[in-house]
């Protein structure tokens, strides 16, 4: 966290010198509340409810016409989400010299943190009074910074453990998304709006199974 923290507020600094040197530059800091939820392609593997999270950081848009851009950005995300297998599964730690043997049907509450780095194109409409609307869609890659777990068992096995070899570090998957601009003095906008994420990459390291990641977020942003 400290690690993105820093990359952020660099980012920052950078800012106003892209913005001194071209105008059709424009960015946003955001702070989005998610709902994540995984899912998986085999029965074997159960995929518990939907948890809070969120996506906090600095997307820009450079614009290349009127009403369309290029965009990305980076942020730090969480992914949280459970499962339970119907076979017994043991997890490496790098808490325990050994590795942990969970029952079958032992729920994991996993807490994952990713750097994230989007690509992909923004449309927007032209103002109508104070309000513009835009869409957005791309490419999202999630690269993995922080891993632990917490098993359902009766002995708690694992106890926000550190999962870290567990878990794929390099996740990719598809956003679309939709929102509206509302203009204020100087260029500057609030920014509100919502979007879908769907990962298309296996995030645990089970052979056995694929489980990837869903979200749906909700921009809360700054643009200038």
């Amino acid at each position: 966290m400290a690690k993105g923290a820093v990359i952020f507020f660099i980012l920052l600094g950078v800012v106003q010198v892209f913005q001194a040197q071209e105008s059709k530059y424009k960015f946003t800091v955001f702070a989005n509340p998610c709902i994540n939820w995984y899912a998986s392609d085999v029965k074997s593997t159960k995929t518990g409810g939907a948890t809070f999270g969120y996506d906090v950081g600095l997307n820009m848009d450079k614009y290349f016409a009127e009403n369309y851009a290029f965009s990305t950005g980076i942020s730090i995300a969480s992914l949280n989400g459970s499962a339970s297998n119907t076979y017994a599964y043991s997890f490496s730690t790098k808490d325990d010299t050994s590795a942990v043997n969970l029952p079958a049907n032992t729920n994991v509450k996993y807490n994952l943190q990713y750097l994230v780095v989007p690509f992909g194109l923004k449309f927007k409409s032209h103002e109508i009074g104070y309000t513009t609307i835009y869409a957005h869609l791309g490419l999202t890659s999630f690269m993995n910074i922080n891993a632990h777990a917490t098993s359902g068992d009766a002995k708690g096995l694992l106890d926000n453990s550190n999962i870290t070899d567990e878990i794929h570090f390099f996740n990719l998957g598809y956003h679309i998304g939709a929102g509206v601009m509302y203009s204020l003095r100087g260029g500057n906008a609030i920014v509100a709006g919502l979007t879908y994420t769907s990962g298309f990459v296996d995030i645990t390291d089970n052979s056995k199974d694929k489980v990837t990641t869903r979200s749906i977020a909700i921009r809360l942003g700054f643009m200038f």
